[in-house]
């Protein structure tokens, strides 16, 4: 199960990336929106990127540091995440994502 999830986690890391890149980037490059624009449509995505990062790196050190046979516990992972505040990342794009500007 584990395993799976960092597989979900690594192919929305992708979808992430393609958005950046093949999106954000080249609006961007060609100067085809306004900065503010560009920070209404897209609103925070790097800051989610950077998250899933994390949280993909700690998955990742959890499933090395079980023995084998192991039930692997992960909930410390998304646990440290929460209290540090990190999910607020997806609050903000909630918020921008319904706000009027963005459509």
């Amino acid at each position: 199960m584990v395993k799976d999830l960092i597989m979900s986690e690594k192919s929305y890391l992708r979808d992430l990336h393609m958005i950046t890149k093949v999106f954000r980037e080249q609006i961007q490059r060609l100067e085809l929106a306004s900065h503010t624009e560009l920070d209404s449509i897209f609103s925070n995505i790097n800051d989610i990127t950077e998250l899933t990062i994390t949280l993909i790196g700690s998955l990742e050190d959890t499933l090395e540091m079980s023995e084998d046979g192991q039930v692997t516990a992960i909930g410390s992972c998304f646990e440290e995440l929460a209290e540090a505040e990190e999910f607020e990342v997806y609050e903000k794009y909630a918020r921008d994502v319904l706000n009027s500007h963005s459509r």
